[in-house]
């Protein structure tokens, strides 16, 4: 697996090279270039996060192979532009600097020095001493300092000893001893130092000067003319003093030590963590949050069956070179479970649309799978971020990475993308669904599923769809295999006994009462785990989906209380399922509710009382676990089967419902002040809440102005969000003629 290249490890000296190339994890000499003449090395370091969370850095390294500020000065200019990455790090050996006044003091055993040899020298600035006006004897210094890295720095002075010290692996020349970090100035000019005088009078104008070196003036100077320039950072490990002894038999033995010192420095900040994710790979790391939030709503860690289901999909890659596999099913009958088992299991790469990170859902789609296929297949055109942003709204993008992607297959290797809820995707005139392609190249399949709805799909490859029933024999015997399961754990099987029941009788009920519908299972299950639920009469579990949604949701509507229903529950309930598609943060959530609710019990309701029902994301933006919960309120969840009680509910939510789609539109149309999400989202949904509002006229004049259409066309260059809205505008023109 490669990540985008987060840090270029620049070293001067073969023997620097070895020694922080031996302590990254499987590195790798990279192939020649016809535009580079430089030797790359690439490593992947995992790194763990103070909160748990983790990333993989991507590390290249490579040795300039002579001294001096212009070669290294060229050669991270060159591995800037081959590899754009976010910060540069210059790693190796340097001499130590200690003032004359601290040389006697040592000498007559007063004090320790400040720098000793195979000590850790880390740069605060570097200090160019090369530029100078010679106008008699004595040359006039005309210092340029070059700072560090603010982020690297703090991360340096915040890294405890015991993460580098363990890392060094070479052998100290004397046996009394430790090394020690030491922060401040490192001089840098074209001088192999080995001479007092000079040390002295740079010190004269730098007293605090800690070390002193040759490459850094050129590699700081590159990174800071490069556009966009990377953070510089300097670890220099001390293997002489600049001074008379340099080249001596006593001196020349610590370089090793110094290499390997300045080695385990730099490899320990790296691992712990001092950036954070890249943009690219923040993209692949929401595919993986995707799969968590899946496996927490889903239950697929109870996961079991599906055999059937996994024998016809590998039939069909088996007979097909490429191609598309789709699975159909209603809501609640294991069609996310199985997809999200299939890549737990086999490792493909994935998309969860009920998962998007953002409304925009082509954007969000393209930009999370081209990462995870840059990453998975070494696509090292698309490495840069910057390279990924300009490309993320080119229609042609998934295809060419598809198209290199499939280059990289091995012998009987597959690519295979799943795609889950295709029928929640908004679709646009004239294009696939998420702008999946036409044609495929070879080995390459997708592994889609979808409720039993029309769904665009223009498609010239092998096809096959799979209809998944809830009354399925296989599915029933799924969900038996489950419950049999289920009935052993020691919460249920204690239930159970005291009630007098066996755990066939258990799983017949509940076989029964779900119908074959996995989230009721899910739901139920988890009540009479946690002993929310009494199980002294099966027979009065509620019916199907529908009748567990309705007992649930009536509880609120029946209170004695009636006014906590009408003034805080249901308007809350409302705009949950308006805004299931684009939830907004909490506090514009408090803004469209229409009612005085404050923050604290808003949080209160989302974020305990339902927590069953509702999860929160991205900054305290909450949605309904399962899109049934909001099709229940819609009424398009087995409506048939809707007891009367449950009908009314659903009947005054859909009124509800209207009016928040009401409150929505006035507030959007009302406030001319926006940030960059209410920008996006008047853009979206504004003819949509008028529409559904049933505001037809002004939806009429509002993609009549040209105003809205400039709007429009400023935030969508490509037209469709316009067009989104003409077709709104043309669907109430259809519900007026009624």
């Amino acid at each position: 697996m490669l990540t985008p290249v987060d840090f270029v490890v620049i070293t001067a000296l073969e023997e620097e090279l070895n020694a922080i190339r031996d302590k990254l994890p499987d590195w790798e000499k990279l192939p020649p270039t016809s535009d580079d003449i430089r030797v790359y090395y690439r490593s992947l370091l995992p790194v763990t996060f103070p909160n748990g969370s983790t990333t993989t850095y991507s590390i290249i390294v490579t040795m300039i192979g002579r001294m001096s500020r212009v070669p290294a000065a060229t050669a991270t200019s060159d591995a800037i532009k081959r590899w754009k990455p976010r910060k540069v790090l210059l790693v190796g050996i340097a001499g130590g600097i200690v003032s004359e006044d601290e040389r006697v003091s040592i000498g007559k055993g007063n004090k320790k020095p400040r720098v000793s040899l195979g000590d850790v020298l880390v740069s605060d600035q570097v200090v160019d001493y090369e530029t100078q006006k010679v106008a008699g004897p004595t040359p006039q210094y005309r210092f340029r300092g070059l700072p560090a890295d603010p982020r690297l720095y703090n991360a340096a002075m915040n890294l405890p000893d015991t993460d580098w010290k363990p890392l060094i692996g070479g052998k100290r020349p004397v046996k009394r001893g430790t090394p020690k970090r030491i922060i401040g100035p490192i001089a840098t000019g074209d001088k192999v130092a080995s001479y007092r005088p000079l040390l002295n009078d740079l010190l004269a104008h730098y007293p605090k000067l800690i070390g002193i070196e040759m490459e850094a003036g050129g590699v700081a100077t590159a990174a800071a003319e490069a556009d966009p320039p990377p953070g510089f950072f300097m670890i220099r490990g001390v293997s002489d003093l600049g001074d008379e002894n340099k080249g001596s038999s006593s001196v020349e033995r610590w370089r090793d030590y110094a290499c390997d010192v300045a080695a385990a420095y730099a490899v320990a900040l790296l691992k712990s963590g001092p950036l954070p994710p890249s943009s690219i790979q923040s993209a692949a790391d929401h595919a993986t949050e995707q799969l968590d939030a899946v496996y927490k709503q889903t239950d697929s860690g109870g996961f079991v069956g599906r055999d059937w289901l996994m024998s016809d999909l590998d039939a069909f890659i088996n007979a097909h070179d490429r191609g598309f596999w789709l699975l159909t099913g209603e809501a609640g009958v294991g069609k996310t479970s199985f997809l999200a088992h299939l890549v737990q299991k086999r490792g493909y790469l994935h998309y969860f649309v009920g998962q998007a990170a953002s409304s925009d859902q082509l954007t969000d789609f393209q930009y999370t799978l081209a990462a995870q296929l840059i990453i998975r297949y070494k696509l090292e055109p698309y490495l840069s971020s910057s390279t990924l942003e300009t490309l993320r709204y080119d229609p042609n993008l998934l295809w060419h990475l598809l198209l290199d992607a499939s280059t990289k297959l091995g012998k009987d290797e597959r690519l295979v993308i799943v795609i889950d809820a295709l029928d929640k995707v908004v679709s646009i005139p004239g294009q696939n669904a998420l702008g999946l392609p036409h044609h495929l190249p070879p080995n390459t399949y997708f592994i889609l599923s979808q409720q039993p709805t029309h769904i665009s799909l223009n498609i010239q490859a092998p096809f096959k769809r799979m209809s998944l029933e809830a009354s399925d024999p296989d599915n029933q015997k799924d969900i038996d295999a489950y419950l049999h399961r289920v009935s052993t754990e020691s919460s249920i099987d204690e239930q159970l006994c005291s009630h007098g029941y066996t755990g066939d009788r258990f799983v017949q009920a509940l076989s029964e009462k779900s119908a074959g519908n996995w989230i009721y299972l899910h739901y139920l299950v988890e009540e009479i785990r946690q002993r929310r639920r009494d199980l002294i009469d099966l027979s009065t579990l509620p019916n199907h989906l529908v009748g567990y949604y309705g007992e649930y949701w009536s509880r609120y509507r029946e209170l004695p209380d009636r006014h906590k229903w009408d003034e805080c529950y249901a308007p809350i309930l409302s705009l949950l399922i308006v805004t299931y598609d684009e939830p907004p943060p909490l506090s514009v959530f408090k803004q469209w509710l229409g009612v005085q609710i404050d923050t604290q019990r808003l949080e209160r309701v989302l974020g305990e009382d339902w927590q069953a029902f509702v999860y929160q994301f991205n900054d305290q933006r909450f949605r309904f676990r399962h899109s049934s919960c909001r099709d229940f309120f819609t009424s398009t969840l087995e409506a048939n089967l809707f007891p009367v009680h449950v009908e009314t509910l659903t009947q005054e939510m859909e009124r509800r419902s209207k009016s928040t789609h009401r409150c929505i539109a006035t507030h959007l149309q009302k406030d001319r002040q926006f940030d960059e999400w209410l920008r996006f989202y008047k853009s979206r949904f504004l003819t949509q809440h008028l529409l559904f509002a049933e505001d037809y006229n002004n939806l009429f004049k509002l993609v009549e102005q040209h105003d809205w259409k400039d709007f429009q066309l400023l935030v969508d260059p490509s037209g469709s969000t316009y067009s989104t809205d003409l077709g709104r505008a043309r669907t109430a023109l259809y519900l007026c003629s009624f």
